[in-house]
């Protein structure tokens, strides 16, 4: 059975967690998180039905959300070792 709501071994449901997070990086706070992560799972939500109603875009879907997991992947990875050997 396939996992819900994952595209290209990504859940979809990290992934938006994920760009929320990158939003509070930018000092983005309170009900402006809300209302962005209201609209990337829309978005996100959206991508994921037509992954399931048009199998010609399916390549193209994974290919994003690939790239997407693998950025937001790495700006963590860099984020956690520059939190590691930073000296105070």
């Amino acid at each position: 059975m396939e996992n819900v709501y994952e595209i290209a071994g990504f859940s979809t449901l990290l992934i938006v967690a994920g760009i929320v997070e990158l939003f509070k990086k930018f000092n983005v706070s309170g009900n402006w998180l809300v209302v962005i992560s209201m609209l990337v799972g829309t978005i996100f939500g959206v991508v994921y039905q037509l992954y399931i109603l048009y199998p010609a875009a399916q390549a193209w879907i994974e290919v994003g959300y690939f790239g997407i997991g693998m950025g937001l992947g790495a700006s963590g990875l860099y984020s956690i070792t520059k939190r590691m050997t930073s000296t105070k």
